[in-house]
C-alpha cells in the first residue's frame, strides 16, 4: 500500500510539494507526469534556496524508501499534487504548463 499521498503530508511538506509542482511546470513546456519520476537533490536544493531554505527538506532527502537512484529521490506526492489541480489530465498524458494555474505555495 503506498501512503505517500499530498494528502497524508502535514501542511510543511504540502508547501514544499507545491513548490516542486510549479517549478516543475514552469520549467518544461510539456511534462509528463510518471509516478515513479524522481527528482535529483541539487534540483530540489535550487527549488528550497528559491524560497528561502538552505537545504532540501530532509523529509527527502534523508527517508532512504525515497531513493530511486544515486542523488534521486521519488516525490510521487508531485504527481498526485498535479492530478488533484488538473483533476481532467491522466498519467500518461503531456500536461502543458499554461493548461491551469497552481495555487501559489506558501513560503
Amino acid at each position: 500500500m503506498n501512503t505517500n499521498t499530498y494528502d497524508n503530508l502535514k501542511t510543511y511538506q504540502q508547501e514544499f510539494v507545491r513548490m516542486i509542482a510549479n517549478a516543475w511546470l514552469a520549467g518544461a513546456p510539456a511534462v509528463t507526469l510518471k509516478a515513479d519520476h524522481g527528482f535529483n537533490r541539487s534540483y530540489l536544493r535550487e527549488i528550497a534556496i528559491n524560497n528561502g531554505m538552505k537545504w532540501a527538506p530532509a523529509w527527502i532527502v534523508k527517508d532512504k524508501n525515497r531513493i530511486k537512484n544515486r542523488g534521486t529521490y521519488m516525490v510521487p506526492e508531485v504527481c498526485d499534487y498535479i492530478l488533484s489541480v488538473m483533476p481532467n489530465e491522466s498519467t500518461s498524458r503531456d500536461v502543458t504548463a499554461n493548461s491551469t494555474e497552481m495555487e501559489p505555495a506558501a513560503v
